[in-house]
């Protein structure tokens, strides 16, 4: 996945819970640098979703432990921040940017949640099996 002109490209380690950023040198492809986040630091089991905005700004990462979090790349490496850490209650597989400040989650058992950055701190709305009962909740 490209990040930005010239920034560089996520690689994800999905057993190892990590995050690395490779910045290549397009005149001899090679790597100049890299920037990671330590283990266990983003989730505290396998990376299962991850997506990187269209303008390559922001990634946003889930996993099985429950945890939403978003990354990018500030001056001295890796930021993040963890939006949401259910502890485990819930297992998440999947992220998906819709806009530059909305994305959606999935997981286990038919759920569908939807962040909107603009309002921090909680989820937008929530869906739950639609289809199975044919209403929101």
């Amino acid at each position: 996945m490209k990040l930005a002109p010239n920034v560089g490209f996520f690689r994800e380690a999905l057993v190892q819970s990590t995050l690395h950023i490779l910045f290549p040198n397009p005149i001899d492809a090679s790597f100049d640098s890299e920037a990671s986040i330590p283990e266990k630091t983003l989730h505290l089991g396998p990376i299962s979703g991850l997506d990187l905005q269209e303008n390559g700004s922001t990634c946003v990462s889930v996993g099985e432990d429950g945890r939403v979090n978003l990354i990018s790349v500030g001056d001295y490496g890796l930021d993040y921040c963890r939006v949401f850490d259910s502890k485990w209650l819930v297992s998440y597989t999947a992220a998906r940017w819709a806009s530059p400040t909305e994305f959606a989650t999935g997981g286990l058992g038919n759920s569908v949640q939807w962040w909107d950055q603009r309002f921090r701190g909680d989820i937008e709305s929530k869906f739950h099996s639609l289809r199975a009962t044919g209403k929101e909740n």
